[in-house]
């Protein structure tokens, strides 16, 4: 008689349904992260997209700022919190 003829099919189901529980609770961690990693950049891409319509609006002699120079989202009414930009990112062209 082998060793897996003698341990009970119950057993088997236990062992199988302990195995799954890490699976799901790895799967589902992981589809969370995704999302929330997800959002995190659509906000900050949005952000990015109001300050290039910003950058956009201003005329060209207007704005005397260095491309390494930081904006405030908060100042051009972009953001609530205080997230800065540079210039080089708010000129450029969002994809």
């Amino acid at each position: 008689m082998s060793a897996a003829q003698r341990v009970s099919p119950g057993f088997h189901r236990l062992a199988l349904f302990l195995a799954a529980i890490p699976l799901l609770l790895g799967g589902s961690l992981s589809v969370y992260i995704a999302f929330d990693l997800a959002n995190r950049l659509w906000e900050q891409h949005q952000k990015l997209v109001c300050a290039h319509e910003y950058a956009a609006g201003k005329k060209p002699g207007e704005n005397v700022f260095d491309q390494f120079d930081t904006v405030k989202l908060k100042q051009i009414g972009c953001s609530n919190s205080d997230d800065t930009v540079t210039v080089g990112e708010a000129a450029q062209p969002s994809s």
